[in-house]
């Protein structure tokens, strides 16, 4: 505008006449922005350049679901029924259950950002690319469950048919049998067509067979916070599950800051004690967000156990509000993943909870794509049954077939 104009004139008018002034001021800003931006964060100040977007908050989760999506949801589930797969894919317990050797493999699949290029020749192409990934993990790896861990979608290119790429993202789990729950990241409900908000897309995700997600309570922050229960391999009498998963949404679309809220933490510790008590002991536990905790930071700063790589800054959660804390303080959960850094997968040993990415399973999203870099974070849960403890091993696994050689820092 004109007024800008004249402004920015006058500004470089002064700027002349008082050349040392200006730089000095300029300086001073600068070091305000730092200040600003890294919150005090044990120097790793991150521009999150990748991870910013225009957006306009809600007020409020948006809770009502579009008839087109149930539409479109159950036309789908129709199909599924007239087709070969229901007669190999239909005969699962309600209840997930550790296997009979007494393991539990989980392949997370985060950020695979389907729909990218909606209207472009390389978006099909790397959306294929971003299928193949998953089942040759699949193939390789033969996983109990998989968790989609945000960013299924990059849901700011789509324009009204986000449940048709989410059809796509499911596709090799309903190929080779596997169950699965999801929760959204900060790109899921971008979309600018009706019928796109978290509510509908949790909804639409409701209508697989396979599906284990949960929408959570209506009064809470986000859409996708819940936990589900895992039991022995024998179904019992008045049985008691031997772990918990936990589910948070992170926010950082539309419809919420990019943070767990207050809420949500209050939520997981009623949860936790309610278990506690209701079992008179504590359940073993992990938990699944997509945007990181403000203390995946030092836990790789402070010269703990780490293994895998941190290739770029940690685009954090913009407030901290306790979360980690309430875990050290219920002593359930033992180890948290997420996602959201496309160039990082490491997992640290910080103060005896483990904080670790997954891999950046899809080639849609910044970084590099390649069958040697994209790939998944594998969870084995094990039960020692002498001991009657729960533990838990974690590998990458890579496109190509291969376990990705890891790095570890001390």
């Amino acid at each position: 505008s004109i007024t800008t104009l004249l402004f920015s004139f006058r500004i470089l008018k002064i700027s002349v006449m008082h050349s040392s002034l200006f730089f000095g001021f300029f300086f001073s800003l600068l070091i305000l922005f730092f200040i600003r931006n890294c919150y005090g964060l044990e120097n790793d100040c991150d521009v999150n350049e990748p991870h910013m977007h225009e957006i306009k908050y809600t007020e409020q989760t948006p809770r009502e679901i579009s008839e087109k999506v149930l539409q479109h949801g159950n036309y789908l589930k129709k199909q599924r029924k007239l087709s070969q797969w229901n007669q190999y894919c239909n005969d699962f317990p309600t209840k997930l259950r550790f296997n009979d050797d007494g393991t539990f493999k989980i392949a997370i699949f985060t950020d695979l950002h389907y729909g990218e290029g909606e209207n472009e020749a390389w978006g099909s192409e790397q959306d294929t690319n971003s299928t193949m990934v998953m089942k040759s993990v699949l193939h390789v790896e033969n996983p109990d469950f998989i968790v989609f861990d945000g960013d299924q979608i990059t849901g700011n290119n789509i324009y009204f048919n986000a449940t048709t790429y989410m059809n796509e993202v499911y596709q090799p789990a309903i190929q080779h049998c596997v169950k699965w729950s999801l929760l959204f990241g900060n790109h899921d409900d971008l979309s600018s067509g009706p019928g796109e908000t978290r509510s509908d897309l949790m909804a639409f995700d409701q209508t697989y067979d396979l599906s284990y997600s949960r929408a959570g309570p209506k009064n809470l922050t986000g859409v996708s916070n819940y936990y589900l229960e895992l039991y022995d391999n024998v179904e019992i009498e008045n049985e008691i599950p031997k772990a918990i998963f936990y589910y948070f949404d992170s926010g950082g679309g539309k419809e919420q800051s990019g943070y767990i809220f207050p809420d949500q933490v209050e939520w997981y510790k009623s949860v936790s004690t309610y278990i506690t008590k209701k079992y008179n002991q504590v359940i073993y536990s992990i938990a699944f967000f997509h945007i990181p905790l403000q203390e995946y930071i030092p836990a790789y700063s402070e010269k703990n156990t780490c293994v895998g790589y941190k290739n770029e800054s940690v685009a954090y959660q913009t407030k901290n509000t306790g979360l980690f804390q309430a875990f050290l303080d219920q002593t359930d959960v033992k180890a948290m993943f997420c996602g959201h850094n496309h160039r990082n997968d490491y997992c640290c040993d910080y103060k005896g909870l483990y904080t670790c990415y997954g891999r950046h399973t899809g080639y849609g999203g910044y970084g590099d794509h390649n069958p040697e870099l994209q790939g998944s974070r594998m969870i084995e849960l094990y039960k020692n049954n002498q001991t009657n403890t729960i533990d838990f091993n974690t590998w990458i696994r890579v496109q190509n077939g291969s376990i990705s050689n890891l790095p570890t820092n001390q």
